[in-house]
C-alpha cells in the first residue's frame, strides 16, 4: 500500500556500516510518513540498494565521492547529496542514525514554518539494543539522552545562540538555505571541524539556528576517546577553521590531545602543531564503549 509522502530529501552519507544503513532505511520505512527521496551517497564506495529495505512510496537514489588526500570526503559527499535532491527540504542524518516514528514530519513542519538550521534531537541507544529485531516502538526505551543537548518534548523548537553546539548527524534544513550558506567548505578533509563551520557560516549569514524535539536514535560503537585515530585530520581542520574564524573549534578534544601529548599549541594558543600520531596499541587503549554510545 501507497504511503504518504512528505516533500522533503533523506541525505546519508556513507562508507562501511552496511548493518547502521540498513537499519536507517526499516527506521524510514517504519516512519509515520516517509521521505519523497533516500538518497544515499558512498565515501570511496558504490551502494548498493538491492538489499535495503524498500517503500513503494519512497524513492532510493544512491551516488558515490572518492576520497581526498586519503581522508574521507564528509563534505563534498553531504553537498552532492543536496545537489541530487529535489526537494524543498533537507534531513541530513548520519549514517548511524535511525528515524523515530515522528522524526520526518517534525522536522519537515519546522523547517517549512521558520527558516532555519534545525538539530534534531538524538537518543544514543544501548549496546544490548536489538540490531535485527526491533520497532521503531523500542527505540526510546533503549536510548539515552546526551547531556550537552536540550531535553524536548516531541514537537517542541527552542532557538539558541550556541551555533557551536551544532552537530551534523541529525539536522534539517531549506534546500535554497542551504545553497545559500553554500553548503560544507570542502576544505576540510576528513574528520572534524566542518559541522561548527557550517553553522558560525549561518550564523554570519544571519539564518537562525536552533533544536528541535524530532529525535533520531544512534546505535551504539565503539569509539576513542578522545579521537585519536583521527588527530592528523583534527589538526589540519583545527588550523582550516582557526584561520577562517579567529578561534580553534572542537576545543574539549585539542586540549585532551594536547594534554596526551599528540599536539602541542604554542604562541599563546595561536599555533598548533601536531607532535605525532598514535599507535595501533594506544588506539586500542583509548576505544570504550560508553552505556549511551558518545
Amino acid at each position: 500500500m501507497l504511503r504518504q509522502q512528505l516533500p522533503i530529501s533523506v541525505i546519508t552519507i556513507v562508507r562501511g556500516r552496511e548493518l547502521h544503513l540498513y537499519n536507517q532505511g526499516l527506521g524510514l520505512c517504519q516512519s509515520s510518513v516517509v521521505p519523497f527521496e533516500w538518497i544515499i551517497v558512498g565515501m570511496d564506495q558504490e551502494v548498493g540498494i538491492e538489499s535495503l529495505p524498500s517503500s513503494e512510496s519512497m524513492k532510493v537514489r544512491t551516488d558515490s565521492v572518492p576520497s581526498e588526500q586519503g581522508c574521507l570526503p564528509l563534505a563534498k559527499a553531504r553537498n552532492r547529496g543536496a545537489m541530487l535532491a529535489t526537494q524543498p527540504i533537507l534531513l541530513f542524518l548520519d549514517v548511524d542514525c535511525i528515524p523515530s516514528e515522528h522524526l520526518l514530519t517534525t522536522m519537515h513542519d519546522a523547517t517549512e514554518e521558520e527558516d532555519a538550521l534545525w538539530m534534531g534531537s538524538i537518543g544514543y541507544l544501548d549496546a544490548d539494543f536489538p540490531k535485527d529485531a526491533w520497532t521503531t516502538t523500542d527505540l526510546h526505551s533503549h536510548a539515552h539522552s546526551h547531556p550537552a543537548l536540550p531535553q524536548l518534548n516531541t514537537g517542541e523548537r527552542r532557538l539558541s545562540e550556541r551555533y557551536e553546539l551544532f552537530w551534523s548527524l541529525c539536522f534539517s534544513i531549506r534546500c535554497d538555505t542551504f545553497q545559500h550558506i553554500g553548503g560544507f567548505d570542502t576544505q576540510f578533509h576528513g574528520y572534524g571541524g566542518e559541522d561548527t563551520d557550517f553553522a558560525f557560516t549561518a550564523r554570519e549569514k544571519k539564518i537562525p539556528f536552533g533544536h528541535v524535539g524530532g529525535y533520531a536514535y544512534h546505535q551504539h560503537h565503539a569509539v576513542c576517546r578522545p579521537p585519536i585515530q583521527h588527530v592528523a585530520d583534527l589538526v589540519v581542520n583545527a588550523r582550516r577553521f582557526h584561520q577562517k574564524w579567529g578561534n580553534w573549534p572542537m576545543t574539549g578534544w585539542l586540549n585532551e590531545l594536547h594534554n596526551a601529548g599528540y599536539v602541542q599549541f604554542h604562541e599563546d594558543r595561536d599555533i598548533l602543531e601536531l607532535v605525532r600520531t598514535p599507535s595501533p596499541a594506544e588506539i586500542d587503549a583509548a576505544t570504550i564503549c560508553t552505556p549511551a554510545g558518545f
